[in-house]
């Protein structure tokens, strides 16, 4: 495919290509040099304690660092070979059209203020599905996706602030799967919820294997282990978030390469 139009038609191999990628807000340096793949199809676990870079590295796969006042990144971020960090990306629309090539779920389940159809449809709207039957199509496909369907059928036109803390998390992540993304980034999204809600979302996750690239922040090392593919640790030395190891995630957590990984995953750091 032609690499201008990358974000405009989003046909991507997705997997992410990082490479020497730093953040730093103002004076302050939040992530400094990392450099990981991340292979399509696959779940990657990033785990590490509060302020490591964790949810930085997360903003920067699909450029909510540009909605940070004083933030700013180097290195590379490729998508298909084109480094989405890159001017071009800057513009409004492009940026948009990224957004929807890689979704972001928040750690606190965020439905709009309307019915739990136009949750979904809305987006579909904005990225141009004109034919309302085309949007309730995809709409019903995305609710269907994540076991949320047979819960809603029935009161799909009220408002979805009325569903659950897990069934809103559920909505957003089909509201993301509705816009038909490439990659789902995914940022503590089990830790605002109770542990029947949280297990459920956790085992969507699993179930999401192959059919997207999910990059999940945690810090729940069992989750990690049980769903993610490959494990990357992060830590801050004092002076910016570093990726210390990456691995399978069986290799990460049983036969740990770095001292430091050991110790934290083995319970005895913080």
């Amino acid at each position: 495919m032609n690499k201008a139009i990358l974000a405009e038609s989003c046909e991507c191999e997705p997997a992410l290509q990082i490479s020497g990628l730093g953040v730093t807000y103002g004076n302050q340096i939040a992530l400094k040099d990392v450099s990981l793949t991340i292979e399509a199809g696959s779940i990657t676990a990033i785990i590490g304690p509060s302020g490591c870079g964790k949810s930085s590295f997360l903003a920067c796969l699909n450029r909510m660092t540009d909605l940070t006042a004083h933030c700013a990144t180097t290195g590379n971020v490729e998508l298909d070979g084109v480094d989405i960090l890159g001017d071009a990306f800057r513009k409004p629309a492009q940026a948009a059209a990224l957004r929807r090539c890689v979704g972001m779920i928040f750690q606190k389940p965020n439905p709009f203020p309307l019915s739990i159809a136009e949750n979904i449809e809305l987006g579909l709207k904005e990225h141009g599905v004109t034919d309302k039957a085309e949007r309730r199509e995809k709409a019903t496909a995305a609710l269907q996706a994540v076991g949320l369907w047979e819960e809603v059928q029935h009161r799909l036109g009220e408002t979805a602030l009325t569903l659950s803390g897990g069934q809103q998390q559920r909505l957003c992540i089909a509201r993301a799967i509705a816009l038909e993304p490439k990659i789902l980034l995914m940022d503590e999204p089990c830790s605002a919820l109770d542990p029947i809600a949280s297990q459920r979302v956790e085992q969507l996750i699993a179930e999401l294997r192959g059919r997207y690239t999910v990059v999940l922040v945690t810090h729940n090392l069992a989750q990690a282990r049980r769903v993610a593919d490959q494990t990357a640790l992060f830590w801050n030395h004092g002076n910016g978030g570093e990726l210390v190891e990456v691995a399978a995630t069986s290799l990460l957590f049983n036969q740990p390469r770095e001292a430091i990984t050991k110790a934290y995953v083995g319970g005895e750091c913080c």
